[in-house]
């Protein structure tokens, strides 16, 4: 637990429970207060339970008819179509805007329930190292499965993305259910209405 780029050593260390996952473990005695260490998500999207519209890429409350020029999902604007967030799948849901009944997802509730697996998703195919790291997170696939709410996911999430999004070549059923769970079981609020998937939290 002692990076080659810092004089210091890590304050904790990182280890494996069975059931658990990875979990952190102080390694010394740390401060109250003490920062031990900072870091950005590598991906953030709103909650699967948002009802309202909301912008794809800052999250806020927005009137229904804000949309996107290019794939129509909600944005507050020019600045939020093109912002860090929403461009990661804008293209994507661009290219495959005729599959994509809107519509049909807003009815159902189930519009935010693609976007942030999505995206991890999208990021992990650019990043070989990425994957390699998701895939070791605990995602509770099973259990996930076994849930009464599972055809549903599997309708607005596993064939949202595989099917409706024409990505189906490039992710199995278990690729898309296993970041579905990571983000489930690893990810962290953020503000009210989303939530951030971190590498090391």
């Amino acid at each position: 637990h002692h990076p080659a780029d810092h004089d210091e050593p890590w304050p904790f260390i990182v280890k494996y429970k069975s059931g658990v996952g990875r979990l952190m473990v102080a390694a010394r005695d740390i401060d109250q207060g003490e920062l031990i260490f900072t870091e950005s998500c590598l991906a953030q999207g709103p909650n699967h339970t948002l009802f309202t519209p909301y912008c794809l890429d800052c999250l806020k409350e927005v009137p229904d008819t804000a949309a996107c020029t290019k794939c129509g999902w909600p944005v507050c604007g020019p600045k939020c179509e093109v912002g860090q967030n929403h461009s990661i799948e804008c293209q994507t849901l661009t290219e495959n805007k005729d599959n994509i009944d809107l519509e049909y997802m807003r009815s159902k509730g189930t519009l935010y329930w693609p976007i942030s697996t999505l995206r991890i998703l999208l990021l992990s195919k650019e990043n070989p190292g990425t994957w390699s790291v998701i895939q070791r997170m605990m995602s509770h696939r099973e259990e996930h499965r076994a849930k009464e709410t599972w055809p549903m996911y599997e309708e607005h999430l596993v064939r949202m993305i595989r099917d409706k999004c024409g990505l189906g070549d490039m992710f199995s059923d278990e690729e898309v259910e296993h970041v579905s769970g990571v983000i489930d079981v690893n990810s962290i609020r953020l503000q009210s209405r989303g939530h951030g998937v971190y590498m090391k939290t």
